[in-house]
């Protein structure tokens, strides 16, 4: 948990280095496995929030069956990656320039994909 005290300025080229090191270890495992196991540690910690993410109202068992939902666990991992990458331009290649053309595409992704749920139901 961050504390009221948290600087950014306390982020270091090193941090990012290792924390673009681990994710990319990470998607070894593949973006639906990491997203399924991300979101049971979601449903976990705040059950409530399964209802969000079942509009027909499945069981945990069957949501983690649905095609639709194994997208969505998919598409918020390939979100959570273009952070990283981005983050990884800044800081280690200062290279600004890129992160903003960049950060642009990274909002529009989220923006569709969550329009894209919200039709569906999610």
């Amino acid at each position: 948990m961050v504390s009221d005290n948290y600087d950014p300025q306390e982020i270091t080229d090193n941090h990012v280095k290792i924390a673009t090191e681990a994710w990319n270890e990470l998607l070894k495992k593949g973006e639906l496995n990491i997203g399924r196991v991300l979101y049971k540690n979601i449903f976990q910690i705040q059950p409530t929030i399964m209802n969000l993410c079942n509009p027909t109202g499945l069981e945990q068992t069957d949501l983690f069956k649905d095609p639709t939902f194994l997208e969505l666990c998919s598409k918020t991992i390939k979100g959570i990656g273009m952070a990283v990458d981005y983050t990884n331009q800044v800081y280690l290649y200062n290279d600004l320039s890129s992160y903003l053309h960049n950060i642009d595409a990274m909002i529009r992704m989220l923006i569709d994909l969550g329009r894209e749920y919200y039709e569906k139901g999610f």
